[in-house]
């Protein structure tokens, strides 16, 4: 555009008569007595003169004065004031932050516990942080948030941080902030909080994996459709909510694969399990009988899948009071270790654990599948009473 872009930037650093000093297109640098200088843009509307500075010569650039120039240009053509348009960003605060990252997330189709955990880190233990610009919190700002329950709660403090690191993740995708993220673990809060001793968690109570077949001979004589969902849950060693909330389109049966979207587990990634054939006879039936909702097991109110006690409660009937659905986990886990030879990352990626970096674990699911079927097949065998002894099973499959 003629007439702009008059200065140099060697020519406009040497200039030093007082008034203003036309750039071209309304940007002008005022110099005043005592040689202080300043940007400015002018226009006109309606008649009147009118300006806003741009900023200090010593701290705006004269390409930086030529960008805001050109936004309120632009303001301009637009029948828009310029002012409004070169008003400066506002800070976005932690609670609008982490608002839409929960809303990014979709947390309104995660199992109900998953949610509140997500809300309690940013909505209750984060309160103080709320109405902090997102880009000024650090590291001492997320300690204060961690320390009083790092020790004394440690797996609800591993999730809390594990949140803010996404939340802040989220924020540096959306520009809202930038530097290292003041909630990582590895070269951050890693050598400043104690490593928690694995020995002090708390397991769920268990069966034994030797009274197991004779348990699940019990468990098919019930007709209860938290029945099913119970015996899918220990031949697939899934949590509770992923066997309730199940719907139709996880699973590929031509495939024997059922495929959880990540959503829906606990540490947000998808995990795809094999199917053994007791598992595909439980599921075959009952997806021809999927409503409109698709639930695989639905509940007695419209539109909700099985209640989350519903399993529990049929542990109870059973008159097996000193065990848990989740415990059933622990029984596969110890199962696998004890009476098999598969590699302990084939056993943990079964339950959906992280085991090394994120491009290991990728490796590894793609590697580790063919295996994993092979193990969920002689844990149903093994549960259903037709091999005592595994490890002979097991052992073909090491080698591959």
């Amino acid at each position: 555009m003629a007439g702009l872009e008059k200065f140099t930037a060697k020519g406009v650093k040497a200039l030093k008569g007082t008034g203003r000093h036309s750039d071209g297109g309304g940007l002008y640098l005022r110099i005043q007595k005592g040689g202080r200088k300043s940007w400015l843009f002018m226009w006109k509307r309606h008649g009147r003169q009118r300006e806003i500075g741009l900023g200090s010569f010593q701290l705006v650039s004269l390409k930086a004065a030529r960008t805001k120039a050109q936004t309120a240009r632009d303001a301009l053509a637009m029948g828009l004031d310029p002012r409004e348009a070169l008003k400066p960003a506002e800070g976005v605060t932690f609670l609008k932050a982490a608002q839409a990252c929960m809303a990014s997330r979709q947390l309104d189709t995660m199992n109900p516990a998953t949610k509140q955990k997500w809300e309690r880190t940013a909505l209750k233990r984060c309160k103080h942080l709320h109405s902090r610009d997102v880009s000024n919190i650090g590291r001492e700002d997320i300690l204060r948030v961690l320390k009083p329950i790092w020790s004394k709660t440690p797996e609800t403090a591993r999730i809390a941080r594990s949140h803010l690191e996404i939340i802040f993740d989220y924020a540096e995708g959306r520009g809202w902030r930038e530097g290292t993220n003041p909630a990582k673990w590895r070269g951050g809060l890693e050598p400043i909080l104690p490593k928690h001793d694995r020995k002090s968690v708390k397991h769920h109570p268990a069966m034994d994996y030797d009274a197991l077949p004779a348990f699940m001979v019990e468990l098919r004589e019930q007709e209860a459709l938290s029945a099913r969902a119970l015996e899918l849950l220990i031949l697939t060693a899934t949590r509770t909510t992923e066997t309730r909330a199940c719907v139709a389109s996880e699973f590929d049966l031509p495939n024997q694969i059922w495929a959880i979207p990540g959503a829906r587990m606990k540490m947000d990634e998808d995990h795809v399990i094999p199917l053994s054939r007791r598992a595909v006879d439980i599921v075959e039936p009952l997806l021809a009988d999927c409503g409109p909702n698709g639930f695989l097991f639905p509940g007695h109110k419209p539109g909700k899948p099985l209640s989350n006690m519903a399993m529990a409660q049929l542990l109870r009937r059973m008159g097996q009071t000193s065990i848990t659905v989740h415990g059933f986990r622990s029984t596969f886990r110890d199962f696998a270790g004890d009476r098999t030879n598969y590699a302990k990352e084939v056993a943990e990626a079964a339950l959906s654990h992280s085991v090394g970096s994120v491009v290991e674990r990728s490796y590894r699911r793609k590697r580790a599948l063919e295996k994993r079927r092979a193990l969920m097949e002689d844990w149903a065998r093994f549960v259903s009473g037709e091999t005592a002894n595994v490890i002979d099973l097991a052992a073909r499959t090491q080698s591959r």
